[in-house]
């Protein structure tokens, strides 16, 4: 991750210092700001969000234009030429299941016809915002929900 950003920055520097030093008005920090933005969208294939990263880390509109284009570009270029790192993680991690489709027909059946009353309880169990240790680990042992709302004296959520 950060050595793409890295490399990125470094190569876009470099190409900024070539046009500057060929006499051409331009800021080379700003290509090394699109060359971290190109490297980690061509690594990640994230567009959408490094953009709003990288407005955020340099405060400035300006850039927006630029950015998703080097973004959406290296993105690109970088589908045609293989998977994301993230995606061979996955592959290589035979205990992550996250990418199969382990459902038969049968299962489908069964989730089509279940709604939210069917595997949702109406009976939920409150803690107030100041309980006594006692309370609580008796609702913690005589229920089997994973999260309990918290509420106040007013019985408004905290």
């Amino acid at each position: 991750f950060i050595p793409n950003i890295l490399a990125g920055a470094c190569l876009g520097r470099i190409m900024g210092q070539l046009l500057l030093d060929f006499g051409l008005p331009v800021h080379p920090g700003v290509y090394a700001v699109m060359g971290a933005a190109g490297a980690l969208g061509g690594f990640s294939r994230m567009t959408i969000s490094l953009a709003v990263i990288f407005i955020e880390i340099t405060n400035n509109m300006y850039l927006m234009l630029p950015l998703m284009l080097v973004i959406m570009w290296s993105k690109n270029l970088a589908d045609r030429y293989g998977p994301s790192v993230y995606d061979i993680v996955l592959e290589s991690n035979p205990d992550v299941h996250l990418l199969e489709d382990g459902l038969n027909e049968d299962h489908h059946l069964v989730l089509e016809s279940l709604t939210t009353h069917d595997i949702c309880t109406a009976e939920v169990v409150i803690l107030r915002a100041f309980e006594p240790l006692e309370q609580i680990m008796k609702v913690l042992v005589q229920t089997k929900f994973a999260g309990y709302p918290i509420v106040d004296r007013e019985g408004r959520l905290v």
